[in-house]
């Protein structure tokens, strides 16, 4: 019985270390430095790309996912971060850079909508990952700044 028990942890453990290690490489960069960009800025530009991300792990995986726990924690450290450094944000820059990321978002479900339907996982995530940047780009033209607070 107590051999059985060793075998199960183990196997747990295994499982736990595969699982962060995919974890860790399938995370790509948020998003890359900009020559001249503020603090405040790039920071701005992580918030939002976290959120973006967030929002589509949430529709592929759900919410206790490890992946969209993960990335939640991120979001709120970013958000911590961009709260901490009050820099000064480039509205214009981001709202432009969020104007790219919606292009190509629907680039991407372009090229989808010729081999997907609309229930494909893939399409799905392009969809929420294009309303939160829409979103985004909204509150950044209204307000000035972009901190999502919904289901954080």
């Amino acid at each position: 019985m107590k051999a059985r028990s060793v075998v199960i942890a183990i196997a747990i453990v295994i499982a736990t270390a595969c699982a962060s290690a995919h974890a860790q490489e399938s995370a790509p960069p948020v998003v890359e430095a900009i020559a001249g960009e503020s603090a405040g800025t790039a920071l701005q530009r992580e918030v939002i790309e976290r959120w973006a991300r967030l929002s589509a792990l949430r529709i592929r995986f759900g919410e206790n996912h490890a992946d969209v726990l993960g990335e939640r924690a991120a979001l709120r450290e970013a958000i911590a971060a961009m709260r901490r450094t009050r820099a000064r944000v480039d509205r214009a820059a981001v709202a432009r850079w969020i104007r790219d990321r919606i292009a190509e978002v629907d680039a991407r479900l372009g090229e989808l909508s010729v081999s997907c339907s609309s229930g494909h996982p893939d399409v799905r995530t392009g969809q929420a990952r294009r309303e939160a940047l829409s979103e985004a780009l909204t509150t950044i033209e209204r307000r000035g700044l972009f901190v999502p607070t919904l289901a954080l």
